[in-house]
């Protein structure tokens, strides 16, 4: 993520309360016959608002957890006795520098509401806590008709001023109602959000929101976007360098977006022809192409291969097997993604070839081009197509 600390040049106090607050002490209630009531700390009865809570919740909102669990692990295990009826949707740390133990982001399947969970003192009891969001902020707007998917989390400098935030990009998707009232409309747009902690507390920084949506050019919200403008800001950071450990899963998740992977039918690639009427046909060959992201079995001939190299291409037909190593991945709102790879030996090591692929889209199929010259689809796609006679 770019370092934004020039964007705001103003100061402000960004952070909204979200919950707490003190008490104060309340004189002993006369019972029913006059007389004081004397309460210790743990008798005290609790009010009427609280006892209604008890009653409907039955559960508490603070959780002890095992220090043999992973924060994920013991997510799962709160939203199992908290929201029994939902499922988890996102989970992300949010490591802080004054505390071990990082706040546990999360958000459900079924329910718009994002969550957190703190241990001030670092003692394995944590506090959920509910992330209050705008009523008009489009995870609230379009609940009713769409998904979120929280495809990124981060905890980065966003401000120079306020310092450090926690990113949650999303991307709704849905429909909704047309704003003429007549009928619905699909909508797909990205939208970002940035949080604050203060003083054990979690808040929405609308303001920062703002500013950092508009940067990014994902401030049109209600919008349906195209799918290569939604890839191109989604996986902007693959930028043509050289893949290393920390992107290669951006771009299995890239590659699983544009419906390429993981599926065992999907990651299959046929080659396909374009006839004299510009139309496809399925070239009579026995040659097939996969994309294997890592180690599969299936792929004996790609057994030895070092798990540093993968992703790799894969190609084989009755005369041949061959794989190319993916080296670099760059995404283009317009022109669609582009690939180098290089060509490994009999021994599965690099060669001097290298190699150009380009992916777009034809009718919504995925359309995958080798060096300018074989052209590809999933075999999914291509079996729509006639046989041809050459």
């Amino acid at each position: 993520m770019k370092n934004l600390s020039y964007l705001f040049p103003w100061v402000g106090a960004l952070l909204i309360a979200c919950g707490g607050g003190t008490t104060e002490d309340s004189a002993d209630t006369p019972n029913e016959n006059g007389d004081p009531q004397i309460f210790s700390d743990t008798e005290r009865p609790q009010d009427e608002e609280e006892e209604r809570e008890a009653e409907t919740t039955g559960v508490s909102d603070t959780f002890v957890m095992d220090p043999t669990y992973t924060p994920q692990e013991f997510a799962y295990s709160v939203m199992g006795a908290r929201f029994p009826d939902d499922d988890p949707n996102a989970i992300a740390e949010w490591p802080l520098a004054e505390q071990d133990l990082p706040i546990i982001f999360f958000t459900l399947a079924y329910s718009p509401e994002w969550y957190v969970l703190i241990s001030p003192n670092d003692d394995f009891e944590f506090i959920l806590q509910e992330v209050k969001l705008p009523s008009g902020s489009p995870w609230m707007e379009y609940q009713a008709a769409s998904s979120v998917n929280v495809y990124r989390t981060a905890f980065e400098t966003v401000d120079e001023y306020i310092g450090e935030g926690f990113t949650v990009n999303t991307q709704i998707s849905g429909m909704t109602g047309a704003p003429d009232g007549d009928g619905m409309i699909p909508i797909n747009f990205l939208y970002s959000a940035i949080l604050s902690y203060e003083n054990g507390e979690v808040a929405y920084s609308e303001a920062q929101t703002e500013a950092y949506n508009e940067y990014f050019e994902t401030s049109e919200t209600g919008g349906n976007a195209d799918k290569m403008e939604i890839l191109a800001k989604k996986y902007y950071d693959l930028m043509g360098d050289p893949l290393d450990y920390g992107s290669k899963p951006r771009v299995a998740q890239l590659l699983s977006e544009m419906g390429l992977f993981p599926s065992d039918t999907y990651n299959e690639l046929h080659w396909i022809a374009e006839d004299v009427d510009g139309n496809f046909v399925q070239p009579m060959s026995s040659e097939v192409w996969y994309i294997v992201m890592e180690y599969d079995p299936e792929y004996n001939y790609l057994e030895n291969l070092d798990s540093d190299y993968y992703p790799v291409i894969y190609q084989t037909s009755e005369y041949d097997d061959q794989a190319y190593q993916i080296n670099s991945v760059q995404v283009a709102a317009e022109e669609g993604v582009f690939m180098t790879v290089t060509q490994l030996d009999a021994y599965l090591e690099p060669t001097e070839n290298q190699y150009q692929v380009l992916i777009t889209y034809r009718d919504s199929k995925p359309l995958f081009t080798f060096d300018g010259s074989a052209t590809l689809m999933r075999s999914v796609d291509a079996a729509e197509f006639p046989e041809s006679d050459f």
